[in-house]
């Protein structure tokens, strides 16, 4: 992941962390959140060597305190201690949770069974080709794929949003705006948006329009968006439904041939 977000409305548990081990505390609950899915994604290892090696590379702290804080996140279930008695992993529910919605948009994603700490995955991420395999090196062969699309076969390609050519697409032009604005989390805030918004999307012959579209096309979805959406004006704007609008929006826009779309953008 390139970036997660963070609530601006914290836990009890991280501030208990923050008050009795001050801002180091939180930073490094921060950094070990960075480094999961920055990396592996949706946890990391805690043995020895891990210890070390992040301490060396992200957090420069006294090795005994930095262990004593993160062994207090693991007592107070800000990772899953049940998974950290088992596999020496840093990872929970939460953090799964985000990187399962960040990469919802994929068409095949490999997770590993027995660091699961996610219910029926299955029935919450059902567009995702999901291959759940067993974390044991030793039984590396057992592996159980399901397939959760809604498409014959020959749909499969086009039935899901390709996000990762599409943020592409887009990164100019959020970028230009995060130059004028100067506000990351505004700007994300509008990207999840968008992401949210196409993970709705049911029709095939759209999806592959949008996996298809031009970078004009992904400008014009961009400069809708920060219209509809509106990040930076204090005033609201008389629309109920923001995320309902944008995608009646977007969906016009890839509404009927292709080749029409292509002319209108142009």
């Amino acid at each position: 992941m390139s970036y997660f977000p963070l609530d601006t409305q914290l836990d009890d548990r991280v501030e208990i962390i923050r008050s009795r081990y001050g801002n180091n505390g939180f930073a490094c609950l921060i950094l070990i959140w960075m480094k999961i899915y920055r990396q592996e994604g949706y946890y990391m290892h805690w043995d020895e060597d891990a210890i070390d090696l992040f301490n060396s590379q992200e957090a420069h702290w006294d090795r005994k305190k930095l262990t004593e804080m993160v062994s207090e996140c693991i007592e107070r279930e800000l990772f899953s201690s049940e998974k950290y008695k088992q596999f020496r992993i840093l990872t929970s529910a939460a953090i799964q949770t985000r990187y399962l919605q960040y990469k919802r948009g994929s068409k095949a994603l490999e997770i590993e069974k027995n660091l699961l700490c996610v219910q029926n995955v299955d029935k919450n991420f059902e567009n995702v080709n999901l291959i759940v395999r067993k974390f044991d090196s030793n039984v590396g062969n057992d592996i159980t794929i399901l397939n959760y699309t809604k498409y014959s076969d020959d749909d499969k390609e086009f039935s899901t949003i390709d996000f990762s050519t599409f943020n592409k697409k887009i990164r100019p032009y959020f970028l230009r705006d995060l130059e004028v604005y100067q506000d990351g989390n505004k700007i994300n805030d509008t990207i999840d948006v968008i992401y949210s918004v196409m993970n709705s999307f049911t029709d095939v012959s759209i999806i592959q329009k949008i996996n298809n579209c031009s970078s004009k096309e992904a400008y014009n979805i961009w400069t809708k968006a920060m219209e509809i959406i509106n990040p930076f004006n204090d005033t609201n704007l008389p629309i109920a439904n923001r995320e309902g609008y944008l995608r009646k929006t977007i969906e016009n826009m890839f509404r009927g041939g292709y080749e029409r779309v292509q002319k209108i953008s142009t």
